[in-house]
C-alpha cells in the first residue's frame, strides 16, 4: 500500500492537494482545498426540511482528502477480511454473486469507524501516514463542501442533472420489497465538478457528526460533540449520528445536497438482536447506508473519541503518532 504523495508539503489553503491512491485497498482519494461555503437550506428551497434551516457560513481551515467513491465491498474485504454473512435484507446466500464494486452496505457507524482506524493503524506502523492526519469519516461540513463542489443554490439544479448523477427512486427503480436492495456499482453515474461519484444517492453515507441543529452565522471547522435531536429541547440529548446523500430508495427531496438523515449509530444497519421472547427484533439492514473514506486532521477525529469508546463495537487501537 502506498501513500507517497502525502509525504510532500501540504498545498496552500486555496489550492487542492494532490490526489492519493491506496493500493490495498484499491482506492482513490481526491484532495479538497480549504475554503468557505454556505451550508444548509433557506426559504428558496421548496423541498427543505426543518433540520436544514439556519444557513451557516462554514470555513474549512485545512485541506482534506475524500474517497472518489463510496467504500465498496471489495475495498472493505481488503481491510477487514472476507464478508461471511449477508449484510442486508435480500442479499443472496451466495455472497460471491455480489459484485465487489457495489457499495458496502450495511455497516453501523462504529463498524465504519473501525475500518478507518484499522487502515490508520496499518499505515502509521508502516510509516506511510503523514503526521497529524488519520483516516476517518468526514465531518458533515466536509461532506457537504465536497458534495457541492463549488456550486451554490439548489443542487441538483435540474432533473437532467439529477438523472445523470444520482441513483435514486427514479433511476434505480422500479422496486418492490421482494426485490431486495437496488444497489448499483460505484462510479457508473457522472461525477460532480470535483470528481466525486455517488455523493448523492446509491447509499446514504455516515459522517462524524451527531444530529444537531445548525448554529447559523459563521463558524470554522464545525463538529458538534453532543447530539440534540432536531426539533427537541436541548436537554433531551441522544446520540444519533448523521447520514448524508440519500439512497437508491429516496425521491428528489431526500437526494439533495442539503438533505440530512440520522439514526442510532449502534443499531441501525446492525443484525437484529432477539427479543425477550426469542423472536428476532427489527432488522434495519435495508442496503441503504454505507460510508466514504476521508483523510482528515487527527485533532478533528480525536474530538469524537469519547463517543467512539462507548460503542458496543469497539474501535481498532490506533498506534500513537511518532514524534
Amino acid at each position: 500500500m502506498s501513500l507517497s504523495p502525502l509525504s510532500c508539503a501540504l498545498a496552500a489553503p486555496d489550492e487542492a492537494p494532490a490526489p492519493l491512491h491506496l493500493t490495498a485497498p484499491d482506492l482513490d482519494l481526491i484532495g479538497v482545498p480549504a475554503g468557505t461555503f454556505q451550508m444548509g437550506s433557506d426559504d428558496k428551497d421548496p423541498q427543505r426540511f426543518p433540520s436544514e434551516l439556519k444557513v451557516t457560513t462554514v470555513s474549512l481551515s485545512q485541506p482534506f482528502w475524500l474517497g472518489k467513491t463510496e467504500v465498496t465491498r471489495g475495498q472493505w474485504e481488503a481491510v477487514m477480511g472476507p464478508i461471511t454473512e449477508p449484510t442486508f435484507i435480500g442479499s443472496p446466500k451466495d455472497l460471491a454473486t455480489l459484485a465487489s464494486d457495489l457499495p458496502m452496505a450495511d455497516v453501523t457507524w462504529g463498524q465504519a469507524i473501525a475500518f478507518c482506524d484499522k487502515l490508520t493503524a496499518r499505515e502509521r506502523i508502516a510509516g506511510r501516514l503523514k503526521p497529524g492526519y488519520v483516516f476517518s469519516l468526514p465531518s458533515e461540513a466536509q461532506w457537504e463542501y465536497a458534495c457541492r463542489a463549488g456550486t451554490t443554490g439548489l443542487m441538483p439544479a435540474s432533473t437532467a442533472d439529477r438523472d445523470a448523477t444520482i441513483w435514486y427512486m427514479k433511476t434505480a427503480g422500479p422496486w418492490t420489497y421482494s426485490m431486495g436492495a437496488k444497489l448499483n456499482p460505484v462510479a457508473e453515474k457522472k461525477a460532480n465538478a470535483w470528481g466525486f461519484h455517488d455523493m448523492l444517492g446509491n447509499v446514504r453515507e455516515w459522517v462524524l457528526d451527531p444530529a444537531a441543529p445548525y448554529p447559523g452565522g459563521s463558524v470554522t471547522d464545525p463538529l458538534p460533540l453532543k447530539g440534540v435531536f432536531p426539533g427537541k429541547p436541548q436537554k433531551e440529548e441522544i446520540e444519533l449520528r448523521i447520514m448524508r446523500g440519500g439512497c437508491w430508495i429516496d425521491g428528489e427531496r431526500g437526494t439533495r445536497a442539503a438533505a440530512r438523515d440520522w439514526a442510532d449509530p449502534t443499531k441501525y444497519a446492525a443484525a437484529p438482536e432477539k427479543k425477550p421472547d426469542g423472536k428476532p427484533g427489527s432488522d434495519f439492514r435495508g442496503g441503504t447506508v454505507g460510508f466514504r473514506l476521508a483523510l482528515i486532521s487527527e485533532k478533528m477525529r480525536a474530538a469524537v473519541d469519547p463517543f467512539v469508546r462507548t460503542l458496543a463495537t469497539p474501535p481498532v487501537a490506533v498506534a500513537p503518532a511518532k514524534p
